[in-house]
């Protein structure tokens, strides 16, 4: 079963030449036919981010996406699963899917 795994990475803070952890962990999901998707960087909550920082979020997280794995990432999921419609018609013109979540961590359930 394929899965998407959505990473929280930041751009240029990792050297794909170093072998960073996290750029393997990725080349890793990728090994086994899995998904990685965008999640941001700053992790705040979108519907309190100005349409030009949710541009630099998506941004900035694909291009250490692009970077880690010579891929470019489909998916995108908002920091606590959640969106405002315009933000996610926004995601949608930069060419990503929103992937929105109705579970929590600390969901007992």
């Amino acid at each position: 079963m394929s899965r998407i795994l959505f990473v929280h990475i930041r751009y240029p803070e990792f050297d794909r030449c170093s072998g960073d952890v996290r750029v393997t962990n990725m080349l890793s999901i990728l090994a086994r036919r899995h998904e990685v998707a965008l999640h941001g960087q700053i992790h705040w909550p979108l519907p309190l981010l100005a349409p030009s920082l949710l541009k630099r979020e998506i941004e900035r997280s694909a291009l250490a996406v692009r970077y880690a794995t010579q891929q470019r990432a489909r998916c995108f999921r908002p920091p606590f699963g959640l969106m405002l419609p315009s933000q996610a018609r926004y995601v949608a013109r930069m060419g990503y899917l929103s992937v929105l979540g109705d579970i929590y961590p600390e969901d007992a359930h």
